[in-house]
């Protein structure tokens, strides 16, 4: 294991990459610039083979470190690019979905999701739902229009869905409602 220290980092969030000079040597940048080298180590290369190596991103829990103190934290990611002297090998900014493009393998299904950019709720209901359609308004009585639903996934059980809501009525109140279109 490798470790690299941020000492003048005063907050995580924001653009991070990674890149390697040589097969061994590298530096990573966090936000704001703030650089560090490092080397790996002889007993880290021997577990790289390109024939069987893959791309992996994201963060990890750290159970011995950390005792739980990092337990329901999240990370965003909006954008991976990996490229070597060769061109670019991914480029994903995820607009298409979490696996659309490429095929990531979430390593935990249940606790990956894929949240649009300028999701501002998320609207939940039961399936089936066949023939229905989500609407909002700003006021109870209406008008009622299209609610801006851009993303609809269901979820783990089966018998949700959960659709991502980019654009809130007017005003001060929003409702929301399914409506069957399909009905007389």
């Amino acid at each position: 294991m490798i470790t690299c220290v941020f000492s003048n980092l005063t907050s995580a969030n924001g653009t991070w990459s990674l890149n390697f000079t040589s097969d061994t040597q590298g530096n990573i940048t966090g936000p704001m610039g703030v650089a560090t080298n490092f080397t790996l180590t002889s007993d880290v290369v021997a577990q790289f083979n390109p024939n069987i190596s893959f791309v992996q991103f994201g963060v990890f829990k750290n159970d011995a470190l950390n005792s739980g103190t990092n337990n329901n934290k999240s990370a965003i990611f909006s954008h991976v690019l990996v490229s070597n002297a060769n061109g670019v090998l991914f480029d994903d900014d995820f607009s298409a979905g979490l696996t659309n493009k490429y095929a990531w393998r979430p390593s935990a299904p249940a606790r990956t999701a894929w949240i649009p950019q300028g999701t501002k709720y998320w609207l939940k209901w039961t399936v089936p739902d066949t023939g229905f359609t989500s609407q909002s308004a700003s006021q109870i009585t209406g008008p009622w229009g299209d609610a801006g639903v851009q993303y609809i996934y269901t979820d783990s059980t089966g018998t949700n869905r959960l659709g991502a809501v980019t654009s809130l009525p007017a005003g001060n109140a929003g409702y929301f409602r399914l409506i069957n279109t399909n009905s007389p």
